[in-house]
This record gives C-alpha cells, structure tokens and sequence, in this order.
C-alpha cells in the first residue's frame, strides 16, 4: 500500500505507481518464483502471492528499494506534504484460508484500518 499518494497530480501519481509496480516485479523476479503472482488490485495498492519461505526477504526488499528509489520520482517543487512511503502486509496463507482476491482483498483493507504493517519504507 502507497502512503500519502492521494496529495500526487494525476501525472505524478501515475509515474509513481507505474514506478512501484516495476520494483515490484524487480524483487519477484530476483527473489521470488516462476510461481509468484503480483496484482494492481485498487488505486494504490498491489497484491503479491508468494511462498511463506520468500515473503519476508521480498517484503524488506520492496521497501528498502521503494525507502532509495522512489522518493527521487518526487518533483521538487512539491513541498509541505507528507514523504510517500510503503506498507507491506505479509498474509500467512498456511494461517487462513481464502476463497478468492476478494476475501483477500478484504483481510488488507482491515489490516490496514489497524496500522499493523510490519514492514515499512519509513
């Protein structure tokens, strides 16, 4: 999930997503599998499926890239606003089970309204 995206110009915004999901599929393809799903499922937020034993590894590589890449897609004249930054959730699927991209959907959604990330670009 994208922090503080929504102050971004529809321009900017873009550039920074279509960004995020290119560093995305850059740490799945070197530290994930063949296997390995990645979805754009809401405005700001992606969806990466991957195996338990990657998840941690890929989660502290998104966010140290997106912590040294993204911040420099930044116009400088944007001032006074709040820095972006990523959220990771890892979803233990051993844990539950889900019927489909909804329900997964809807697990981030109530993670996110209780701030439990472990992983963060901040």
């Amino acid at each position: 999930m994208l922090d503080s995206l929504g102050w971004e110009g529809l321009d900017i915004g873009t550039n920074i997503i279509r960004a995020v999901a290119d560093l995305i599929e850059e740490t799945i393809e070197e530290h994930g599998t063949c296997n390995d799903f990645i979805g754009h499922i809401a405005e700001d937020n992606f969806v990466v499926v991957t195996q338990p034993e990657n998840s941690e590894m890929i989660a502290q590589q998104l966010c140290t890239r997106f912590a040294r890449d993204i911040p420099k897609l930044r116009p400088p004249e944007v001032k006074e606003v709040p820095p972006l930054a990523l959220s990771v959730f890892v979803l233990d699927g051993t844990m539950e089970s889900f019927a489909n991209i909804k329900e997964i959907t809807n697990w981030i959604k109530k993670a996110v309204s209780k701030k439990e990330t472990p992983f963060t670009s901040q």
